[in-house]
């Protein structure tokens, strides 16, 4: 999950092992960064477009504790996914 910040639209962070361990600037940042300066992603969408039926992201863990992937969940079936617009036709 890359985090953007809400004032200045600059990318923070990134949950992947090379930005965590690294602090380096990763391939997600990257394609968050193409993404919003191309305009395919908005990166604080309005809640106009918000689906009530699907909550997230929640935070994933591993069998260690350890942060391990980040996730939305379908309050109608349950049905989780990595990706929110998986979630789109569940229930």
């Amino acid at each position: 999950m890359v985090s953007i910040d809400d004032v200045t639209d600059e990318l923070m962070a990134c949950t992947c092992p090379h930005h965590v361990h690294r602090n380096a600037f990763c391939k997600h940042m990257a394609a968050v960064e193409d993404a919003t300066d191309n305009g395919t992603l908005e990166a604080f969408p309005s809640e106009d477009d918000k689906d009530e039926r699907i909550s997230g992201p929640h935070t994933g863990y591993d069998k260690y504790g350890n942060v391990d992937h980040t996730y939305w969940q379908c309050g109608g079936c349950g049905a989780e996914a990595t990706r929110k617009g998986a979630l789109t036709d569940c229930c």
